[in-house]
């Protein structure tokens, strides 16, 4: 394990926000738009949850202009720290519902994503990152307390740069929306 002796500088490279409203398939339908105007090929992002797709296109948008800095960065020193206020409700309701089915057979893939910290995941799996993860529930987006998170975490192992921010679905009130930064520690 690797300690630091001190709280580093953290410098905000990039920001990046969206807020979507209507029906979950007016949603769904602006996430698989913006994907598509992304210009890349990800056949998974069509297997994700909600909350995957939203997080999946935020940070595409929030690195796009900065491959060059991510890029540079060893990929075990890259950070992803989220928060949400809903978890993963859009996963959770179907997966429970299943569960009431007599006779029903319980899907290992459907499970997975009851648990939030698999944006995380698809973000390593995808850039290959194996840096430092989280994800934590908070009513709003929080950027002191997700930069206290991550100086806390930098004490331990080396972190260079983070993704982090707020990335929320919720079909109850009819929205998505995310706002997240990428930081680099100094």
């Amino acid at each position: 394990m690797t300690f630091t002796s001190g709280m580093k500088k953290i410098k905000v490279i990039n920001t990046v926000e969206l807020g979507l409203h209507g029906s979950q398939e007016i949603l769904i339908d602006d996430l698989t738009t913006i994907y598509k105007s992304l210009d890349i090929f990800y056949p998974k992002f069509y297997k994700m949850n909600h909350l995957c797709k939203l997080g999946f296109v935020g940070v595409e948008d929030l690195l796009s202009g900065h491959e060059v800095f991510i890029n540079s960065i060893p990929k075990d020193r890259i950070a992803t720290l989220f928060v949400n206020h809903s978890s993963s409700i859009t996963s959770d309701f179907p997966h429970a519902n299943s569960l009431e089915k007599k006779g029903a057979i319980q899907s290992p893939a459907e499970f997975v994503y009851t648990l939030p910290n698999i944006l995380n995941g698809e973000l390593a799996i995808r850039n290959g990152w194996s840096g430092y993860n989280a994800f934590y529930l908070k009513s709003n987006f929080d950027a002191a307390f997700l930069k206290e998170q991550l100086q806390l975490a930098a004490l331990s192992q080396p972190i260079d740069a983070c993704i982090l921010g707020y990335v929320e679905t919720n079909l109850e009130e009819n929205y998505y929306s995310y706002r997240l930064e990428l930081v680099s520690l100094i």
